[in-house]
């Protein structure tokens, strides 16, 4: 027959290891939803960097003249570093941590090409004949 004062103590073990198991799982589902709304941010994010991007390629696309036009960008989105790469079917920015990435299309009928990492912060866009080249 189990002591009185046995008892308690397996009922406190009990309640204490439900109360570690209920912590342990709280902070998991509060991790993946944090990871979640993080990736959602950082996608959001480079899709804004996208269309900066690409409204400086139209404005010098648009320019008869060979042209070159310098520009700042945010040198991280999300507490992450990202390359901006230029192709004749649109700009496409990718984050180097999580490979979250994003697309915006653009049809200008003309010659583009390069890419860029975040780090230095600026962008420089060259316009040579039917050729944009970007490039730090």
């Amino acid at each position: 027959m189990a002591k009185k004062g046995q008892v308690l103590v397996f009922e406190n073990v009990l309640i204490f290891t439900a109360g570690v198991a209920i912590f342990i799982l709280s902070y998991a589902v509060f991790m993946v939803y944090q990871n979640y709304f993080t990736a959602v941010g950082v996608e959001d994010q480079l899709g804004a960097v996208n269309e900066y991007v690409k409204s400086y390629v139209v404005l010098i696309a648009e320019n008869d003249a060979n042209a070159t036009v310098t520009f700042k960008i945010p040198k991280e989105v999300g507490n992450e570093h990202y390359t901006i790469e230029l192709t004749p079917d649109g700009v496409n920015t990718t984050s180097l941590s999580t490979g979250v990435s994003s697309f915006s299309t653009m049809n200008l009928g003309m010659q583009a090409r390069g890419k860029v990492p975040s780090t230095r912060g600026k962008i420089t866009l060259k316009k040579e004949g039917n050729k944009i080249i970007m490039r730090i």
